[in-house]
């Protein structure tokens, strides 16, 4: 059975930007994956994963984050790391009702990811996920790096 492909539009609470949004699903479909792209990408990237699995269980959204794809906002730009958490929230709460489900995985990457893992300590639906995926996820590494490259060039 083939994915059925839907566009929809969902509107921030934090602002009322609106974000574009897309499903691939099947009626018949048990699990729900909710996937967040990264910096300087959009939603219909991921086509090629949707296709691999185009035989699973599995119904797929994903939504273009403010200032990417077709979604409102100035071009790689967010006033605030918590308003894309906020953006992803709605978008979640948006999807469950749509599903009629509760439980759902969460796939982030790179920006998408550190988003994701955030939204999942702070989400309020962090107790329905079943579990995280994160691709690269853009972390801070706590360490001066400076001064361990020094240390390191000092051995040769």
């Amino acid at each position: 059975m083939t994915f059925h492909h839907k566009e929809f539009h969902i509107l921030s609470s934090s602002d009322k930007s609106k974000l574009y949004c897309q499903s691939w699903t099947k009626s018949n479909s048990n699990r729900l994956l909710i996937f967040h792209h990264g910096f300087g990408e959009h939603s219909g990237r991921y086509t090629n994963l949707i296709r691999y699995f185009s035989k699973s269980d599995i119904n797929f959204y994903s939504f273009d984050m403010r200032g990417h794809g077709n979604s409102d906002g100035k071009r790689g730009h967010s006033d605030s790391f918590d308003l894309y958490v906020r953006d992803l929230a709605d978008f979640v709460s948006e999807v469950l009702k749509r599903e009629q489900k509760e439980r759902f995985f969460l796939l982030g990457h790179s920006l998408g990811g550190a988003i994701t893992l955030r939204y999942s300590q702070e989400g309020i639906n962090q107790d329905n996920i079943l579990g995280l995926i994160l691709g690269s996820p853009a972390l801070r590494v706590r360490m001066d790096f400076r001064k361990k490259l020094k240390n390191l060039l000092l051995v040769f």
